[in-house]
């Protein structure tokens, strides 16, 4: 129940009318990158109708775009979680796949990495106001919160059912996933950040 619940100290970045400019920044900026071509746009449900087959939440940077003038989103957060949503999706329906399928994957990776700098840019742009005179360990709550509230997060947000991975645990010695991680906070397991530092790299290693 604990890592369904935001932390005690959880604070959103409100998308008030400086941050829903820095957001259609991130927009144009990524539109901008040679390799969002296959982004920019809904996918054609005429040519690509496998595409809606395989995912129920499509997304692209124009419809993003859009909705940021509609002020559908009430946070920062909301906008991060949708714009990662494009490239989660395009992990999902490319991966294993032919020649341009991992093309398209290779381009949603490198967008991913591009545009999560650039979501930071904004929190650490508010992460004074959010964060002051709060101590390191609820920091870092909060940090573990937003991580496993990623789109991008879904396969790291519980532990690894041997069902869903057969032989995983023959493999992994130390399993770790970021429900257990805020637990570990949560309950005082992990009382020193360099704990918290190795316990989601430990994650990406097992990975």
């Amino acid at each position: 129940a604990m890592a369904s619940r935001p932390p005690p100290i959880y604070a959103s970045v409100p998308m008030d009318a400086s941050t829903r400019a820095r957001c259609q920044q991130i927009v144009q900026q990524l539109r901008g990158d040679p390799s969002s071509q296959a982004f920019r746009v809904p996918v054609s449900r005429t040519k690509v109708p496998q595409y809606y087959q395989i995912i129920q939440d499509p997304m692209d940077l124009r419809t993003l775009d859009q909705q940021l003038v509609e002020g559908r989103f009430r946070t920062a957060e909301e906008f991060a979680n949708t714009l990662r949503l494009i490239w989660r999706n395009a992990f999902t329906v490319n991966a294993g796949g032919d020649r341009h399928g991992k093309q398209l994957f290779e381009q949603a990776k490198h967008l991913a990495v591009v545009s999560e700098g650039l979501v930071e840019d904004v929190y650490a742009e508010n992460e004074s106001a959010l964060t002051r005179d709060v101590p390191v360990m609820q920091r870092l709550l909060l940090e573990l919160f937003h991580m496993r509230h990623n789109t991008l997060a879904i396969w790291f947000r519980e532990p690894v059912r041997e069902a869903d991975c057969p032989g995983y645990h023959d493999v992994i010695a130390q399993p770790m996933d970021l429900h257990t991680a805020m637990q570990n906070v949560d309950l005082g397991h992990w009382a020193k950040p360099q704990q918290v530092e190795e316990g989601v790299h430990l994650i990406w290693t097992n990975a």
